[in-house]
């Protein structure tokens, strides 16, 4: 992929950067907005605000909006923002859920830069200050995003999560590159690390309720391929991964995964089919089924299994109902290999290279 880069800046010195424009930083900072949406998350709160809270460069305004919690986040969000004037608390009465809420605070915002923390999420040193200097020096560029770890519940880390890594040193992906990257290996982003140009985000169409937990990665895809993206490949967050968080859910949850898939599709053949690459739409969906097949193995008996698996895949015909069956009886990794060679057949060398050769 080296060949097929555009010209960029090669080890992106944030150092230099920061030593020559601090007040430039600090102004850019200015025009960027956090958002935070909580729900029931007071015992993580405490560590995701004091992460941003020192960040090195500081944004105009941290908005954490609480979303009918029933446990002490009123609390704790009061006190931080009695303390810290940009921290603006919002307290909804009734439940409207993440992607509502995301979405009616993108639409009442008016800063240049947007970025949506979640609760349970840890940003780590840099994260704004080094995404601000690459999108300040290329203001063409509709995000920038890096790299994440992951950790449990605890904050034990356990490792940097499998993303892809388009760029071996920090800089800007044409949309071009972004193209042939999602061919490939399909999507870099991390949510947790993502600030969006906001008009760019806006013309994307914002967040799709009908993506659910996709919504931000659909977007982000849109805007990599229509106005390019930066991208730092350095973990600057951690993702506490939980079974009852928004991504896990929608692929869990096999009549919520199929949804977004037939939502997606139709939108990149549709609305926005003049970004995506001819058969990146059915790429797309084969990798995300495999990825809903996969939790599915994960059921305790043969009957959860089957019965998942028909409701992934339909109950289309005898010959499939069969195969499903059979399938549902194999060991979870044999089962993988026989997924990934139907639903991801171009896949199969890239996937050998990564977990058997260790190649990146």
């Amino acid at each position: 992929m080296r060949g097929d880069s555009p010209p960029r800046v090669q080890n992106f010195r944030f150092r230099e950067v920061k030593e020559k424009m601090p007040d430039a930083l600090s102004l850019v900072g200015r025009r960027l907005a956090i958002f935070m949406p909580n729900f029931n998350h007071a015992h993580f709160l405490p560590t995701a605000i004091e992460a941003l809270l020192t960040q090195s460069v500081q944004p105009r305004e941290i908005c954490i909006l609480d979303d009918a919690s029933s446990d002490d986040s009123a609390r704790v969000i009061r006190e931080y923002a009695s303390r810290h004037p940009h921290i603006r608390p919002v307290f909804l009465s009734k439940n409207r859920g993440v992607i509502r809420n995301l979405k009616e605070w993108l639409e009442q915002s008016s800063d240049d830069y947007v970025m949506f923390a979640a609760a349970d999420d840890v940003v780590l040193p840099g994260l704004v200050e080094q995404s601000l200097a690459l999108l300040a020096a290329y203001p063409q560029a509709g995000l920038c995003s890096a790299r994440s770890r992951l950790i449990d519940t605890m904050g034990k880390d356990l490792g940097q999560y499998p993303s892809p890594r388009p760029l071996a040193a920090s800089g800007f992906i044409s949309p071009e590159l972004a193209a042939s990257t999602l061919m490939k290996y399909d999507g870099w982003f991390m949510g947790n690390t993502t600030i969006y140009q906001r008009l760019a985000l806006v013309d994307a169409g914002g967040f799709d309720e009908g993506l659910a937990g996709f919504c931000d990665g659909y977007a982000s895809r849109v805007i990599a391929m229509k106005h390019g993206a930066c991208f730092i490949p350095a973990d600057l967050a951690c993702w506490r991964r939980t079974r009852d968080g928004v991504a896990s859910l929608t692929v869990s949850q096999v009549s919520t995964a199929v949804s977004v898939a037939n939502r997606a599709v139709l939108l990149m053949t549709t609305t926005h089919s003049s970004y995506f690459p001819a058969n990146y739409a059915r790429r797309w969906r084969g990798r995300w089924l495999f990825s809903t097949a996969v939790v599915c193995m994960q059921g305790l008996t043969w009957q959860d299994r089957t019965r998942d698996l028909t409701s992934l895949f339909g109950r289309s015909h005898q010959p499939q109902q069969f195969f499903l069956s059979v399938l549902a009886m194999m060991p979870v990794r044999v089962a993988e290999v026989v997924l990934l060679a139907v639903l991801r057949p171009w896949d199969l060398w890239l996937v050998f290279c990564r977990r058997v050769l260790g190649r990146r």
